[in-house]
This record gives C-alpha cells, sequence and structure tokens, in this order.
C-alpha cells in the first residue's frame, strides 16, 4: 500500500469459476429482460450498448433457451464483448490522455469505471444463475418457514393483548414486533453454511447473520427455537439474552444464538453492523471461509455506525453483505425523511462496493442475493450491498398497530398510506409464493394438515408453559 495508491477494486477480475446445474432451461428474452431492468436501475446510460451487445451474444446461439453450461458460457461472453466495446469507445472519444480529475487521466479513470460497471454485469447474470437452480423443495421449505413465523407473529401479539399469569397473580405481556409482509427474508438461510448442519466442535465455523427484530423468521432458519423466541418476548429464564446473568430472563424479543451463528440485535440498531464486521475482519484475518449477513432497516442506514461499518468492510474487502430492507418507515419517520439517495443501493456505490435492489415479496430474490454475496465474498470480492424494497404490514411493535393501520373503529384513522398498504399487500409474499407452488405442482391437500403443524409449532407457550415461564 502507498500514499498515492487508488482505492482496491474488491473482484475487479472476479467471474464465476463453475457453471450451475439448472432445474430447467432459462429463455433468452427472459435473460435480456431481467439484465436490461437492472442496467437501467444502476446503469442507464448504457441501456443501449447492453442491448445490442446482448442480442449480438444471443445471435451465436441457435436455441432460444439456455442450460447451465450454456448460460455459464453466454455470460462470459457478454462480459468479455462489453468490456472490449467499452474500450473501443473510450479510445475513440479522444479522452485517453485528459486529466479528468488530479493525477486521474482519461484512460486510467475509464478503466476503473468500466472494471466496475462489468463487474455488475457479471454479477447480475449470477443472480439470474442461480434463480435457475431453485427447485420446489426449496420453495416448499421457504413456505413453511414464511406461513411458521406469520403464525408465531401472531400468537406473539396474542400473548402481548391477553397476557399470560404472572406467579403474584397479574398478567404479563411483554412486548414484541412482528414481521408482516417482510416473511421472505426467511429463504436468506438457504444460502449460508448453517452452524446446525455443523459437527460439533465446528459450529464456529458457520456462517454469521445479525437479524434485526422483523427477521425472526430468519433466526428459525438458522436454527433458533420458537420457545427461545418466546421467552425472550416475555422476559423469562429460559431466554439467552440474560445479559450474562444466568435466569434473569430476556426483553422485547431480543433475540439470538450464537451457537447457531445469530448475533442479538441491539440498541441503537445498527451497532449490530459494526459488530458483524467486526467478525468479518476476524474471519478474514484467520483465513475461515465464513461469511456474514447484516441486514438493517432503511432507519439504521442513517446512522453512523452502518456507513463506518460499511466504509471499512468496504476499504479492507471484508467477506459480508449489507442489506437494507426499505420498508417504507422506521417507527414513525416515512423513508422519504430518511435519506436523499435515489435508491438505498446508491449507499452502497458510495462506499465503492456492488450494490442492487430487490422485491422483498419474493422470497426467491434474497436466496439469490445472498447466494451470489456469499460466493463473490468467499472468493475475494469483498462485501456487497442488498438493497429491498418491502413494506411493514403492521405497526413499529404490538402496541402500535392501531396509530399506524388504524383502528376498526376508525378512530385513530392510521397514518400508513392506504395506497403503499394495498400495493404491498397484493403482494403478500404467503398467499403468492403459495399460490406459485400450487403451480409448480404441489397439491393443494397437503396445505391444511402442514398448515396446523406449522401453527402448533409456533405456540410452545400454550403446550410447555411450565418450561417457559420458568
Amino acid at each position: 500500500m502507498t500514499q498515492s495508491q487508488l482505492p482496491h477494486i474488491w473482484g475487479a477480475d472476479w467471474k464465476p469459476r463453475v457453471h450451475l446445474d439448472f432445474e430447467s432451461e432459462v429463455e433468452i428474452s427472459d435473460v435480456k429482460s431481467e439484465l436490461i431492468r437492472f442496467i437501467a436501475e444502476r446503469h442507464d446510460g448504457h441501456l443501449r450498448l447492453v442491448s445490442w451487445i446482448f442480442d449480438e451474444v444471443s445471435s451465436e446461439y441457435e436455441n432460444t433457451s439456455l442450460d447451465g453450461p450454456a448460460f455459464h458460457l453466454f455470460s462470459e461472453s457478454l462480459a468479455q464483448k462489453l468490456q472490449e466495446n467499452l474500450s473501443k469507445r473510450a479510445e475513440e472519444s479522444g479522452i485517453m490522455a485528459t486529466e479528468i480529475i488530479p493525477r486521474r487521466g482519461g484512460s486510467l479513470h475509464l478503466s476503473r469505471r468500466s472494471q466496475r460497471f462489468v463487474l455488475d454485469v457479471r454479477l447480475c447474470m449470477r443472480r439470474m444463475a442461480h434463480e435457475a437452480t431453485i427447485n420446489v423443495d426449496q420453495r416448499f421449505e421457504w413456505q413453511r418457514w414464511m406461513t411458521r413465523t406469520r403464525a408465531l407473529d401472531q400468537h406473539l401479539k396474542d400473548i402481548f393483548t391477553t397476557g399470560i399469569e404472572t406467579p403474584d397473580g397479574g398478567r404479563f405481556g411483554g412486548k414484541g414486533f412482528r414481521s408482516t409482509w417482510q416473511e421472505g427474508v426467511v429463504a436468506c438461510a438457504s444460502a449460508l453454511n448453517l452452524a446446525k448442519d455443523l459437527p460439533s466442535g465446528n459450529q464456529h465455523t458457520g456462517d454469521i447473520v445479525a437479524p434485526m427484530i422483523r427477521d425472526i423468521g430468519l433466526t428459525m432458519a438458522m436454527g433458533q427455537t420458537p420457545t427461545e423466541l418466546f421467552a425472550a418476548q416475555v422476559g423469562k429464564a429460559d431466554s439467552l439474552m440474560n445479559g450474562g446473568n444466568q435466569g434473569a430472563g430476556g426483553r422485547d424479543l431480543h433475540i439470538g444464538n450464537m451457537a447457531m451463528g445469530v448475533l442479538p440485535p441491539t440498541a441503537p440498531l445498527p451497532i449490530a453492523s459494526a459488530t458483524t464486521t467486526g467478525i468479518a475482519l476476524a474471519s478474514q484475518r484467520l483465513g475461515m471461509s465464513r461469511f456474514q449477513l447484516a441486514p438493517v432497516g432503511e432507519g439504521c442506514s442513517s446512522s453512523g455506525e452502518f456507513w463506518e461499518a460499511m466504509n471499512f468492510a468496504g476499504a479492507r474487502g471484508l467477506p459480508i453483505a449489507f442489506m437494507i430492507q426499505n420498508n417504507q418507515i422506521a417507527l414513525d419517520t416515512f423513508a422519504v425523511g430518511q435519506s436523499a439517495a435515489e435508491t438505498w443501493g446508491d449507499k452502497g456505490v458510495a462506499m465503492g462496493i456492488p450494490s442492487w435492489t430487490i422485491d422483498g415479496s419474493n422470497p426467491a430474490n434474497f436466496y439469490t442475493s445472498t447466494a451470489v454475496a456469499r460466493e463473490f465474498a468467499l472468493e475475494g470480492g469483498g462485501p456487497v450491498l442488498i438493497h429491498v424494497e418491502t413494506m411493514r404490514g403492521c405497526g413499529h411493535a404490538h402496541h402500535h398497530d392501531d396509530l399506524y393501520l388504524g383502528a376498526p373503529s376508525g378512530n385513530p384513522p392510521g397514518y400508513a398510506d392506504k395506497d403503499l398498504l394495498a400495493y404491498w399487500e397484493a403482494k403478500d409474499p404467503l398467499p403468492n409464493h403459495r399460490s406459485l407452488l400450487i403451480s409448480l405442482g404441489v397439491e393443494e391437500r397437503t396445505w391444511p394438515l402442514w398448515k396446523r403443524k406449522s401453527k402448533r409449532m409456533s405456540m410452545p407457550v400454550e403446550r410447555n408453559g411450565s418450561h417457559v415461564l420458568a
């Protein structure tokens, strides 16, 4: 490292090492549509170029669809032709010898810009490749975890509303938070190396997540039990979040289980991202193939701890993915009051790390983004930022529903934007993903029994009350 050295572009030469095995072939026209959508999001000035080069590459293929090996070759050919064209255009512009900014001439500046652009294209194509590997069994597992999350959330709300009897004859409901419409995050776990699947003594080598208060579905998919979550809400002895004081109990649905690779949420919330970045640094220094995932809300991304963490990870090329879940409101602050950035992904671009946006109503998007981020990071590419566009379909906490959504009586009327609520309610991941599974051949008659099992799993308080209330 020298004083005059320019920032390192982590992953500048990265390319997928091997092809992926697809469940079914992908249509070239669908690949182009998704690529052009991403280019419009992140590199709109290259729309015409990408469309032209894509058509040139696709003209070399007789078939209109691609399997895994063919897609792998197609992607690399596309990236190479884009790189060649950008280099040629820069030379023809006559700007190569011009000093764009002090000590950075046109040739160097444009070369670095094109490296970042082509890397973004490779990552986009790899996300599509991972999506083509998804099978029905994976989707069914996501549906199970999303349904269990919704059922557990509702039972947590019921406990808060009615309370549970305490030894002194009173009632206590605790404080908690729900994940309504944000359950798709459970699919991240399918892309991770889970501690719960590793042999005893090696669990510390599993991947790490630092979930926020609306990510309890992800914590269960990582290995936490409903009993742990209930104990956390009602402050009982079985909670692992006891501050190091045996039997002290948990508080406010503060969850976490380090044996499962789950860090506890913190207050202020962004501190967890900084902690996870420190773990990522340790992983890098120790030469461990361990990946870290740090989801936050859009409100958290305004805090200094989050910026410091992302900046440090970007400078050091740490194996971590940051995830900003824009659920349209942070407590009572609308998203528009948080940032003037055009997209939340722009915050990652400012730190020099690849960034992209996904629709949070589709669990497959969480899976593909996490899978690519992990692959990229563990092959030396460094961090990425995943921007999730979603919406919170419930109040900030259990007590907040009427203020946010409106009471049945109409007083209070609720301050959430009704058109926004209608839009995201129509995208509710549970019924929509269920319909997709049925269209893929999952028989409808299997659902009632399975749903009852999920509901029973989420009600440990009633099934084993003395254990939870110890």
